[in-house]
């Protein structure tokens, strides 16, 4: 009698675990971004430029995300900042166009399905 059920039993507790490592997945996922921003700066000013004005909160560029638009993805000490104090401090500098903090696609708004353009591709007649 007990024999039939044990099959039951172990995929349940499969389910279980495979379900618990997903949510501390999705967990890890966020903390990684915390300490993350992506920061367009104006025409001739350059990463290093950033990274010697707040090498006190270990600023580093970790890669170029747009060249045409000077955008870079840095990094910092968020044991040395917030999210939120790095972004206003650096949405204040006079060589930083915007900053913003970095979202997975998970926290991005999406729209409910429809459309935003006004016209079809192809009207009725």
């Amino acid at each position: 009698m007990i024999s039939r059920f044990i099959p039951l039993l172990i995929l349940v507790f499969i389910a279980l675990a495979c379900k618990t490592n997903r949510v501390q997945d999705d967990l890890n996922e966020k903390v990684a971004f915390n300490n993350r921003v992506m920061v367009t700066m104006k025409d001739k000013i350059t990463a290093e430029d950033l990274e010697k004005e707040y090498e006190m909160y270990a600023l580093k560029a970790k890669g170029l995300a747009s060249k045409s638009s000077n955008k870079v993805l840095f990094e910092f000490d968020d044991s040395l900042i917030s999210n939120s104090k790095m972004l206003a401090i650096l949405n204040k500098n006079k060589n930083v166009i915007k900053a913003e903090k970095l979202t997975d696609a998970s926290e991005r708004k999406t729209t409910s399905g429809t459309s935003q353009r006004k016209g079809t591709a192809n009207p009725t007649k």
